[in-house]
């Protein structure tokens, strides 16, 4: 859930999008995170919280109508039939936003194909148009919401359907706010009035691309085996992620069942994350937790204060980024403090942990603990 997470990452940096954070996790991220990459596209797609941070709920097309035709060939010399032939720009629609490419761009760079991946400008602008009218239902008369609230009010909720709107819990599809014109991305045409199922359609080519199999193979690897994974798991990945279409599980038992992630060049290469360092030892030593906002604390103070990370990038996942002269630090300070039972609303039993022995001197309460918390490890080469 952590990995997938920070993969799709959203922030409380972003206003209106703090509110559906919990449920982004809970609803979009978790339920997905060993089912099918293309079923997890779509739920974080769909996410009032994404459509919020990437700004894709603000995201209106043009109407056919209003798409600029080809001037008729007029005889040489009729200028006055040529002025009168010039069509009229577009009505304004008032406040209306128009077409807006952040969730478009992020979508192929971070979420599926990768920077790498092999598409263009046109391809993010093409995309973006076929995303238009993903929206979210209102839920209040302020706000961002207020003008979406107005035309459902207008229309009444009990005729949405029959208008074309499509609701699934908070996320709302506007055919009103739609560009209804045909659309290429990465060479797929894109019929004229797609509709919602043309966002469907494309999503889910995203998540079936070669450069999608690639770069999410790459991040697993990283993330649970070594900052430079070996090229040969990358592939064996790669191809399980293909040939089971996008099974995260099937992608997870290929790894786990590589050679190259049980050897010895993957031993101790990954750093812990704050998140992951503190979670492991609270569970290691199997603390009762009674305030677990002082584990946030610690964990911002070690340098990741969870859903806070600005960039929809996501938390970088190598160990340069998490080790330095403070980190070290306060890592260093944050087990001082557990094991001394310091952090209120943190408690520890160490003699239920030892079967409630009391070690009977400095090196065997070293060697017993260690066993608990370092259970790989050689302690005599420590």
């Amino acid at each position: 859930t952590d990995f997938w997470f920070n993969h799709f990452n959203i922030s409380f940096t972003k206003g209106e999008s703090a509110q559906f954070i919990p449920a982004f996790e809970r609803d979009a991220i978790r339920p997905n995170t060993t089912g099918k990459f293309s079923t997890l596209l779509l739920a974080t797609a769909k996410s009032p919280a994404m459509l919020y941070y990437l700004d894709n709920f603000t995201s209106v097309g043009q109407p056919i109508s209003n798409v600029k035709k080809p001037a008729p060939v007029l005889p040489a010399g009729d200028a006055m039939s040529a002025i009168q032939m010039v069509p009229e720009p577009p009505k304004p629609q008032g406040n209306r936003a128009g077409l807006n490419e952040n969730y478009a761009r992020e979508v192929m760079e971070l979420h599926t194909l990768g920077v790498d991946g092999g598409y263009t400008q046109n391809d993010v602008t093409e995309a973006a148009r076929i995303l238009t009218g993903w929206t979210i239902y209102p839920i209040s008369n302020s706000g961002s919401g207020s003008s979406m609230k107005a035309l459902v009010a207008r229309i009444g909720e009990q005729n949405l359907v029959q208008r074309g709107f499509i609701r699934d819990g908070d996320f709302l599809y506007t055919p009103t706010r739609h560009d209804n014109g045909e659309k290429v991305v990465l060479g797929k045409k894109f019929p004229q009035n797609g509709g919602y199922d043309e966002g469907i359609a494309l999503l889910e080519m995203l998540a079936a691309h070669p450069s999608t199999s690639k770069f999410i193979s790459r991040k697993l690897a990283v993330r649970f085996v070594s900052d430079e994974p070996p090229a040969t798991l990358i592939t064996k990945l790669s191809r399980t992620f293909t040939e089971q279409k996008g099974d995260i599980k099937q992608v997870l038992i290929t790894m786990v069942n590589s050679p190259e992630f049980w050897s010895r060049n993957a031993m101790r290469q990954k750093t812990k994350s704050p998140f992951e360092f503190t979670i492991s030892a609270v569970r290691s030593l199997n603390a009762d937790i009674k305030d677990p906002y002082q584990l946030f604390n610690w964990m911002s103070r070690m340098g990741q204060r969870i859903f806070y990370y600005q960039a929809p990038t996501g938390f970088p996942d190598k160990a340069q980024y998490w080790i330095n002269t403070g980190s070290l630090l306060n890592r260093m300070n944050f087990g001082l403090a557990l094991s001394a039972q310091q952090i209120p609303g943190i408690k520890l039993n160490l003699l239920a942990l030892n079967k409630n022995h009391e070690p009977e001197s400095a090196n065997a309460a070293l060697i017993s603990y260690s066993k608990l918390i370092m259970p790989e490890r050689d302690l005599d080469q420590t």
